[in-house]
Formats: structure tokens, sequence, C-alpha cells
């Protein structure tokens, strides 16, 4: 069993380039998108891997666990009855605590700030109980903003089997139980389609991952719109052709991606 997991896992970065990066560095592992930490259990359906250079796979751990945090604890029924956290999702809180201080890159060891009081509603929308509202840490939003723009690079070359290059530009807005989209973006998410998510029939975990993307690769443009549990998703767009006006628009942080520096930030 394991060394067939090897060998299809072999199979899709062997003697290709890296998808993550502009294409330009060989690939040497293959990378999930999701990772198998998002799951549990670390039970994770096979497909969704990329091929990837070692920087680019390893380079964002940290926030592979960091945003299976954020999801896990954001979902409806964490919030509702907290005592109902399974060992698993336990054991992530705990191991994001102990490595915040990597999150927000030394700075403030907290990930999320709080704001004002809100009603947690039931299943049939009733109010149960209150409790605190809180917000992502902007550093902590950035990290996990540049973490999307690598689910989305992953998904634009799973979907049209291109590698979006170092001319690339991802824009990308993270959405959460206190920052849900507008009527804008809604819309644009319902023009969608339907949901994907890894495994088929009853081996589907769209409780825990699931995805729409629309892609025109002959424009070099793609949107993504991803989900995590039902506590944490993201809108991307990435733009692969010479003008990048569509994907500066309303969203908060655009990302470009190279050889040289891997997924990084873009000011201005």
């Amino acid at each position: 069993m394991a060394r067939t997991k090897r060998a299809y896992l072999r199979a899709v970065w062997d003697g290709k380039m890296c998808a993550l990066c502009g294409g330009l560095r060989k690939a040497e592992s293959a990378e999930h998108a999701p990772p198998t930490v998002l799951f549990h259990g670390k039970s994770r359906p096979r497909g969704l891997e990329v091929p990837a250079c070692e920087r680019c796979n390893g380079g964002s751990s940290v926030f592979d666990q960091l945003v299976t945090m954020v999801a896990m604890s954001s979902d409806p029924e964490a919030i509702i009855n907290p005592r109902a956290l399974s060992d698993y999702q336990l054991k992530i809180i705990a191991g994001t605590a102990h490595n915040a201080h990597l999150v927000t890159k030394g700075g403030s060891p907290f990930i999320y700030r709080s704001s004002g009081p809100i009603s947690v509603l039931d299943h049939d929308g009733s109010p149960t109980h209150t409790a605190r509202a809180v917000e992502l840490d902007s550093l902590v939003s950035e990290g996990i903003a540049r973490w999307a723009a690598k689910q989305t690079l992953a998904l634009w070359y799973i979907h049209t089997k291109m590698i979006a290059s170092h001319r690339s530009t991802i824009n990308v807005d993270i959405l959460t139980n206190a920052a849900k989209p507008d009527a804008r973006f809604e819309a644009m998410i319902a023009a969608m389609g339907s949901e994907m998510s890894l495994g088929v029939g009853a081996k589907a975990k769209y409780d825990e991952f699931s995805y729409r993307i629309v892609t025109y690769p002959e424009r070099g443009i793609g949107v993504v719109f991803a989900q995590y549990h039902g506590g944490m998703a993201f809108i991307s767009v990435l733009n692969d052709s010479k003008s990048s006006k569509l994907s500066r628009r309303g969203l908060t942080f655009r990302f470009g991606t190279n050889a040289q520096k891997g997924i990084h930030l873009l000011r201005g």
C-alpha cells in the first residue's frame, strides 16, 4: 500500500516543473492541495496533487496547520458545542498555539483580534448563547491569503494542465464567519456552478473541503472559491494575461509568483 502511494505521488511530479512558482524550477515532490492535515485524522482521499519544488511544497507548512485550526474552530458545530471538539481538533488547536510565533513572524502572539459580542444561532436559526466575535490578525490574514494563492495556483494547474507563469497575479479575499462575502461576491460564487471535492459518491468530503472553479485558459484567467469545514473560505482571481486589471478589483491581497521569490505579496 505504502509503495503504491509513493509510486503514485512520484508519478505526479517526476520529470515535471514546479506548478507554483512559474514553472522554472524542477519539481521535487508532490504538493497536496489542500494539505493532508486539513482532514480529520489526516484521512485524505487521493487526488488534487501537483508537482512542486521543495521550497514551494514546504514553505507554508505552518499555515497548513493554522488554516485547519481556523476552519475547524469556526465550524458552526464547534461554535454551538465547543465540548464536542474531537481529539484531532484539540491537537490541531494546541499545535497552532505552540507555533503562533512563527505564524505572526515573531510579532504579536495572538492569531485573533477580539471584537464585540454576538448571538450564536442554532441550526433552526434560534439564538443559543452569546459569544465574542473575533477577527484574524492582519499578519495572520496575509499569511492565510498567501496560502490561498498557493491553492489557487494548484487548482489552476489541475483544471487547465497549464502552469501559471511568473507574470501571473493572484488576488485573494479570506472569508470567515466574522467576515462573510457581500452580495456581489455571493452572486459571483453562485454563478460559478456546482461544488467539487475530493473523492466521489460516499467518499466525497464536502463537509471538510469543497471548491468551485471557473477557468478561461485562452485568456489566462481563473476564479476560485474554496471552503473548509464550514468555518473558513477564500475567493481568488488568477490573471496570467498581459493586463492585470481584472485581478486588481475588489479583493484585499495581491500576490505574484516566480522562481526567485516563490509566492510573494505585491504592494501598491
